[in-house]
């Protein structure tokens, strides 16, 4: 797989996609590093920004965007929170798989303990968009006695969560159909305008949006069951679902309903004007501020 990536790197539609991730991670502040955590699976790439000594944060992506769509969101937590931003093993990024998959969830839980052990966190706040927020909550639903990490995650902010708390339109999964079987730039570009409704992107970011899943060499991810009604109550209780109220992945209304009678404790956000996948970057002002927001409220 390392071979691929580095024959895509040299093509013409690789040089465009890199270039536009370098293009998005010049704009984040002047502090950013980058850490490429080694382990059994690969190596995975975390970009980090702010103060050294502020309340760490994860930003989890969703599948086929990568840590540079968390830009925006970065430059204004970075302001007062430690923030680590990852990119998948065996998805568009930086990242670099080896030849051992990840199959299974067991897999991803090894993966995500070791790239906190790495990082030297404890107990992070964890800020996930769309499949990251499904990995997240399988991995804050994860109970291993024998490590003593029940707490591994001090607190969850979900963007637009699909198969968490609702199953998926089916009007969505007939949509996303091509782009799944058989990706082109044409498709992607004619899918996302479609659940965006024609919001605008960051050049950069619609770069890797649509050359990304229609041209990296990716791996097929392990998605997670969706979870049970008993298997969500033990969240952690700084839980927060932050909702697209324009989202063509589910019904919000219900969804936030659903939570609200079954999870009274699980606070939910909705953001106007906003879909699925303009998340977590479009509207900009009120997805920093429902993170925020999330990362400051009391416990219930």
């Amino acid at each position: 797989m390392n071979g691929h990536i580095a024959a895509f790197a040299t093509t013409t539609v690789g040089q465009r996609f890199f270039t536009a991730y370098d293009g998005l991670l010049s704009s984040w502040p002047s502090d950013t590093t980058t850490l490429d955590v080694v382990g059994r699976f690969g190596s995975t790439r975390v970009t980090a920004t702010g103060p050294e000594t502020a309340p760490p944060v994860v930003l989890v992506p969703g599948f086929g965007s990568s840590s540079m769509a968390w830009a925006g969101v970065a430059r204004d937590l970075g302001v007062d929170h430690r923030v680590f931003a990852l990119d998948f093993i065996g998805d568009i990024g930086r990242s670099v798989p080896d030849d051992v998959r990840m199959r299974t969830m067991d897999d991803v839980i090894e993966w995500f303990d070791h790239l906190l052990d790495a990082a030297g966190l404890s107990s992070p706040s964890v800020v996930a968009h769309s499949y990251g927020a499904m990995l997240s909550v399988a991995y804050a639903l994860h109970r291993d006695d024998r490590v003593g990490r029940d707490d591994r995650v001090d607190r969850l902010v979900l963007m637009d969560p699909n198969a968490c708390f609702a199953p998926t339109n089916p009007r969505y999964l007939v949509r996303s159909l091509p782009v799944v079987l058989r990706p082109t730039e044409s498709r992607q570009e004619r899918f996302l305008s479609w659940e965006t409704d024609g919001v605008e992107f960051d050049d950069d970011l619609w770069t890797i949006m649509t050359v990304g899943p229609a041209h990296f060499p990716r791996r097929r991810p392990v998605v997670p069951r969706r979870p049970s009604t008993a298997q969500l109550s033990t969240l952690p209780h700084a839980t927060t679902a932050v909702l697209a109220a324009n989202s063509k992945v589910h019904d919000s209304e219900r969804v936030s309903a659903s939570i609200t009678d079954r999870l009274p404790w699980v606070r939910v956000c909705l953001i106007p004007a906003a879909t699925h996948h303009s998340l977590p970057t479009v509207p900009h002002d009120p997805c920093v501020a429902a993170i925020r927001d999330a990362l400051t409220i009391e416990s219930a």
